[in-house]
C-alpha cells in the first residue's frame, strides 16, 4: 500500500477517534447530571392528617325544618334547618349534642351586640350556601354577655364545615370573620369577608378544598393557631381562587401549611405565606402571586414540588427561618421558630419561581437543595443584602437558577453541587438583557433583570466542564470564560477579593 495513503488513513482514524471521544464526553457529562438529579427529596401534603368526619354523616336520617327568620332563634335539636329571611338585630344560637346543618338561602343577619351565628355546643355543624343565594352576616363592634373567646361573626366551638354554591358576605366589626375552635373545613362556595382582625381562623386546622375567597383583613386573612397538638395547627389548601389583602400575614399556620392547587393573590404588610414548622407547595395548577409583603414565603422548612410562584418582598423573598424574624413582632407579626438552625432547609424539586426582594432574595439559615425547576431572583441593590444568602450549603443538582443583585454580600452556589455554575461580577441596569452563548453561538441563558445589579449567579444543565462561553449584556459582548470547576468565578468578587476567572472586559 502507498505510504502516503497509509499516512492519510492513520490521520483520518486519529481525527475520527478524537471526535468520538469528545462527543462521548459531552454525552457522559450530561448523563451524569441527569442521573444525579434523580436524588430528589420529596415531601407531600399527604403528611397532614385531615378530619373528614363530616363526610360520614347520613343526613337522610335527620328531620328537615323550614324556618323564616324574623327574630333571634336558638337551635337545641339536631337536624337540618332551611333558613331564609332577616334578623335585623339578633343571631342564631346552636346548643345541642347532635349534628346540625344550616342551609342559608338569602339570609340577612345583623347583630349590634354579638355574633351573627354562635355555636355554643354541637357535635358537627355544616353551613350550606344554597345555590344562587346571596347571604349577609354582620356582627357588632362590641359584644355584650360573651367572654373573650367569642370573637367572630360566625363563632363555632365544634368542627365546622362550609359547602354549597351560594355566596356568603361577612363583615366582622369586633375581630374575626369566621372562627372555628376545632377543625374548620370549606368545601365550596363564595366568601367575601371584611374583618377588623382575622378573616378565617381555625384553632385546630383550616382545610380548604375549593371556593372563591375575597378577604380584607386587619390581621391575618387565613390562619390556624393550635400549638399544643403536633397533628393540628395546620392550613391545607387543595384548590380555589383567593384574593387576599391583609395588614399582617396573608396565610399563617402554627405548624404546617400545604398548598396543592388554586390561584392565590396576596398583598400583605408582613409575611405573604408563613408557617412555623413547614411549608409545602405542589401541584401543576398551583399559582401563587404575592404582590406585596415584608417577607414573602417563610418557614423553618420549605419544600416546593411544583407550581408557579411570584414573590415581591420589601425584605427577604424566601426566608427559611431566621434573618430579620424579630422585625415581625414589631409589626404585629407572629413568627415563632423553635427548631435548631441545622434543621432549617429549602428543597425545590420543580416549579417556576420568581423573587423580587429588597432584602435577601433567598435567605436560608440552614441549607438548600435544588433538584429542578426554573428559579429567577431579582435581589437587592444595597450591599447589606444579597440575592442569595445561606449559612450551610446551597446545592444545585438540576434546573435553571439565576440570581442577580448587589456584589458586596454575593454568595456563589456550593461546590458540592453536581451541576456547573458561574458567579459573575459585572454591573448593569434594569432592562439590560443578560445572555450567555456557547462556543457555537447557541443561546443557553437569557434573562432581563428588573433593577440594577452588580453580580450574577447562574446554574444551568447546559454548562459543561472545559467548554467556553460568552457573556453578552445589553447587546455588548463583555467577556468569554471557561467552565473550569463546579463553581467558576468570573471577575472580582467583593466578598473575598479577586477570584480566579477571566477579567471583565468590554469588547
Amino acid at each position: 500500500m502507498n505510504k502516503n495513503l497509509i499516512k492519510v488513513l492513520i490521520i483520518t482514524i486519529i481525527i475520527f477517534t478524537c471526535f468520538l471521544i469528545y462527543f462521548l464526553y459531552r454525552s457522559i457529562s450530561k448523563e451524569n447530571l441527569s442521573t444525579s438529579n434523580s436524588n430528589t427529596q420529596i415531601s407531600t401534603s399527604s403528611s397532614i392528617n385531615t378530619d373528614d368526619g363530616d363526610e360520614d354523616i347520613d343526613w337522610s336520617k335527620y328531620t328537615t325544618n323550614d324556618v323564616t327568620l324574623e327574630n333571634s332563634i336558638e337551635i337545641t335539636t339536631a337536624g337540618i334547618y332551611n333558613l331564609t329571611g332577616t334578623i335585623s338585630d339578633g343571631l342564631i344560637t346552636i346548643n345541642t349534642t347532635g349534628n346540625v346543618k344550616l342551609i342559608l338561602d338569602n339570609v340577612n343577619i345583623t347583630n349590634s351586640s354579638g355574633p351573627a351565628i354562635y355555636v355554643e355546643e354541637a357535635d358537627n355543624v355544616i353551613i350550606e350556601l344554597a345555590e344562587g343565594s346571596e347571604n349577609y352576616l354582620e356582627d357588632g363592634s362590641t359584644y355584650s354577655g360573651y367572654d373573650d373567646t367569642v370573637n367572630g361573626t360566625i363563632c363555632c366551638r365544634c368542627d365546622l364545615t362550609f359547602e354549597g354554591s351560594g355566596t356568603l358576605n361577612i363583615i366582622a366589626n369586633l375581630e374575626d370573620g369566621i372562627v372555628g375552635k376545632d377543625d374548620l373545613k370549606i368545601i365550596s362556595g363564595t366568601y367575601i369577608i371584611e374583618a377588623k382582625d382575622d378573616g378565617i381562623r381555625g384553632n385546630d386546622s383550616v382545610y380548604i378544598l375549593d371556593g372563591t375567597f375575597n378577604i380584607t383583613a386587619g390581621g391575618t386573612a387565613i390562619k390556624s393557631t393550635n400549638e399544643t397538638d403536633s397533628e393540628k395547627g395546620f392550613v391545607l389548601i387543595e384548590d380555589g381562587n383567593f384574593n387576599i389583602v391583609a395588614e399582617i400575614d396573608g396565610i399563617n399556620a402554627k405548624t404546617k401549611l400545604a398548598i396543592s392547587g388554586g390561584t392565590i393573590t396576596i398583598s400583605a404588610e408582613d409575611d405573604g405565606i408563613h408557617a412555623d414548622e413547614e411549608i409545602i407547595i405542589e401541584g401543576s395548577t398551583t399559582n401563587i402571586e404575592i404582590t406585596k409583603s415584608y417577607e414573602g414565603i417563610e418557614s423553618a422548612i420549605i419544600t416546593i414540588n411544583d407550581g408557579t410562584i411570584s414573590v415581591i418582598a420589601s425584605d427577604d423573598g424566601i426566608n427559611v427561618a431566621g434573618g430579620n424574624d424579630s422585625s415581625s413582632f414589631s409589626r404585629g407579626g407572629e413568627n415563632d421558630f423553635s427548631s435548631k438552625s441545622s434543621d432549617y432547609k429549602l428543597v425545590v424539586n420543580s416549579g417556576t419561581i420568581y423573587v423580587n426582594a429588597t432584602g435577601d432574595g433567598i435567605d436560608v439559615n440552614g441549607s438548600a437543595y435544588i433538584y429542578g425547576g426554573n428559579i429567577t431572583v431579582d435581589g437587592p441593590t444595597n450591599n447589606g443584602n444579597g440575592a442569595l444568602d445561606y449559612d450551610g450549603e446551597f446545592v444545585v443538582n438540576g434546573g435553571t437558577f439565576i440570581a442577580v443583585g448587589s456584589s458586596q454580600m454575593a454568595q456563589s452556589i456550593s461546590s458540592s453541587s453536581q451541576q456547573y455554575n458561574v458567579i459573575i461580577t459585572s454591573s448593569g441596569s434594569s432592562g439590560d438583557e443578560i445572555v450567555i452563548k456557547d462556543d457555537n453561538g447557541n443561546e443557553i441563558i437569557s434573562y432581563t433583570p428588573s433593577k440594577a445589579y452588580a453580580s450574577i449567579v447562574i446554574s444551568s444543565p447546559e454548562f459543561i466542564s472545559g467548554e467556553n462561553y460568552t457573556l453578552i449584556i445589553d447587546g455588548t459582548e463583555i467577556t468569554t470564560f471557561t467552565i473550569s470547576s463546579i463553581t467558576t468565578s468570573v471577575g472580582t468578587n467583593n466578598r473575598s477579593g479577586t477570584v480566579p476567572g477571566t477579567e471583565m472586559r468590554r469588547r
